[in-house]
């Protein structure tokens, strides 16, 4: 091969590994902001339009978390929100289970806390509970309503990941590489030491519910996704330290899936119902 050729092969291979971990970052974004909405707020039919969205289902791809029970699920779902007398008893279904896992009354179906599934104690608020928010403090975020709701709830930790995936993604294309370093670290930190230790336990906790379909399968959902996201936050480092982000690249060749995923998810940033208050985080830094 002649070294124009090889140098222009070069080149096309970094555009290529510039644009992939560009949709990575995108739809890792993407999906740490939907689990926030879908486990933190009262459920409404704009976040379960979002939740079988072709975005949703490139963003899975991505990730290669689409398995066929949730692939199926997702086929219903879309089916049942094409008629607005079946998307409302759709939503009715979503908004019963949504009580059972997050609400109440009476025990949750599975506990969205981190701290009974560390310490095996029932309540909150427990030590391991400061020892989040610390963290949160470390990613320049505290809880909206800090000390009157427990740090650790499933939807909290999904915000603080969302956040610092865009904020990643953000540093990149601002050519601030030390700076999306920095943010994967604490992510990473996140993933194996918040996340990994008790989500697995939480979707088996889920999964185990007889009257249940729509949760049970998004909590295995975010199980998978942790486990891939962690290699996928390493293998982020490793690509920034060797090499330069081409974001110039990424904007001229992005396809109009990035589009389309990068609309859902201002559409997600924008969505409100209740119960969300309780688990927001605010910047602080």
């Amino acid at each position: 091969m002649r070294q124009d050729d090889l140098i222009e092969a070069e080149e096309s291979q970094e555009m290529e590994d510039s644009l992939s971990l560009d949709a990575v970052l995108l739809s890792r974004a993407y999906l740490y902001t939907l689990f926030h909405k879908l486990f933190g707020m009262k459920p409404v039919l704009t976040l379960l339009e979002c939740a079988t969205s072709s975005a949703t289902v490139n963003a899975l791809d991505q990730y290669e978390i689409l398995n066929k029970d949730l692939e199926d699920l997702l086929e219903k779902l879309g089916k049942e929100m094409s008629s607005d007398s079946s998307a409302g008893q759709l939503l009715q279904m979503v908004e019963s289970e949504y009580g059972k896992f997050f609400v109440g009354p009476g025990d949750l179906s599975a506990i969205p806390f981190e701290s009974p599934y560390i310490t095996g104690l029932a309540s909150v608020f427990q030590p391991s509970t400061l020892v989040v928010r610390q963290l949160y403090r470390k990613g320049g975020y505290r809880m909206k309503r800090l000390k009157h709701v427990p740090d650790d709830h499933v939807s909290s930790f999904c915000q603080f990941m969302a956040e610092l995936s865009v904020r990643a993604r953000s540093s990149l294309y601002e050519q601030e590489p030390e700076v999306a370093l920095g943010v994967l670290s604490i992510q990473r930190e996140t993933i194996e030491d918040h996340l990994l230790p008790w989500v697995p336990r939480y979707a088996e906790q889920a999964g185990s519910s007889r009257q249940a379909v729509f949760y049970p399968a998004w909590i295995k959902a975010l199980e998978s996704f942790c486990k891939a996201d962690c290699a996928v936050a390493a293998e982020a480092e490793a690509w920034i330290r060797e090499r330069d982000f081409q974001a110039d690249y990424v904007a001229m060749l992005a396809p109009d899936s990035f589009k389309e995923m990068e609309a859902e998810l201002r559409n997600l940033v924008g969505l409100r119902s209740i119960g969300l208050e309780d688990v927001e985080l605010l910047r602080i830094a």
